[in-house]
């Protein structure tokens, strides 16, 4: 799920876009483009009840997918292709 939350902060930030690791999910600030002094927040929360791992790299592959659409696959075009799977390499040779 993705959440914005507005605020003013005393980070600083002159260009692009930090990503951290919280709680319950992920979070990405950048700066507003109307107003360089605001600082939006967008929330990636883990969806989903179970495996740590599976949910947290379930939400941290929807932040990547966002913030990097125009390097992402698409039908007409090559870039990045994002998978979760829920084995590790050698379960999956078993």
């Amino acid at each position: 799920m993705l959440r914005l939350v507005n605020g003013m902060t005393n980070i600083k930030l002159e260009e692009g876009f930090l990503i951290k690791r919280v709680t319950n999910g992920w979070t990405v600030q950048m700066l507003s483009e109307n107003d360089s002094n605001f600082i939006l927040t967008y929330v990636y929360e883990d969806e989903g009840i179970g495996d740590f791992t599976i949910c947290a790299a379930s939400s941290l592959k929807n932040l990547i997918h966002e913030c990097f659409e125009s390097y992402m696959q698409s039908k007409r075009s090559p870039g990045l292709y994002l998978e979760v799977k829920k084995k590790g390499w050698c379960e999956e040779n078993d």
